[in-house]
């Protein structure tokens, strides 16, 4: 008989293993939840049971000291490609150079624990549980100091870089894209001209034209 795709998914969290955490490393106080152990499990059972996932990502956004995003995972049936399922998780990560990509992995890591129930072996009555995802102990999104919340502003090269992942991105959300590059333009626009002919400023041009392709392509 064959199965829809509830009952491939079905199978496949039935057929998945526990998510083996991955070894401390120097620094980290717990043993972390990585994104690639994640998906290793999930990808077992779901091509097994003739299931595949995709991820887009949408409601980019860059605030403060962290870059926010939404994912879309689709599991697709191979066998039915016009069924398929949603799933959207959330995820928020510190602005360094690596932020944007560390927040998509982020979401699509629970994505991927969501769609098949995995088992991971954390406790929620436990310490551990509240601190592992990454091996650290959990910081507060704000330091507090005199009562005064601290923000660091972030430089202009997090900013590009976040843009330009969102557009390397499989299927880019074109209109959160336009905005970030709207917002990134008016944020220089006392010193637009010398910004524009600046590295950065150089690469928002770029972002701006394969912006540009995307949205005659879909059209």
């Amino acid at each position: 008989m064959t199965k829809n795709i509830y009952q491939k998914l079905k199978s496949a969290s039935e057929e998945a293993r526990m998510v083996k955490k991955t070894e401390k490393k120097g620094g980290m106080n717990f043993n972390p939840l990585e994104h690639d152990a994640v998906q290793a499990v999930a990808m077992e059972v779901l091509n097994k049971n003739g299931l595949y996932p995709y991820c887009t990502y949408k409601d980019f956004n860059i605030q403060d000291m962290f870059v926010q995003t939404t994912c879309k995972m689709t599991i697709v049936d191979v066998d039915n490609p016009k069924s398929f399922i949603e799933i959207e998780t959330h995820a928020i990560a510190k602005t360094d150079k690596y932020g944007s990509g560390n927040c998509m992995s982020y979401a699509r890591k629970y994505a991927f624990l969501n769609a098949l129930n995995l088992r991971t072996g954390m406790k929620d009555d436990e310490i551990e549980a509240k601190d592992n995802e990454d091996g650290y102990n959990a910081q507060p999104l704000y330091k507090k100091n005199n009562l005064t919340t601290t923000k660091k502003k972030i430089s202009l090269d997090n900013k590009i870089e976040a843009i330009e992942v969102h557009l390397s991105s499989e299927k880019p959300d074109l209109t959160t894209t336009k905005k970030l590059i709207m917002e990134f333009k008016s944020d220089n626009k006392n010193d637009y001209d010398d910004f524009i002919k600046s590295e950065i400023g150089k690469r928002l041009i770029v972002c701006e034209n394969k912006l540009t392709k995307l949205k005659t392509n879909r059209r």
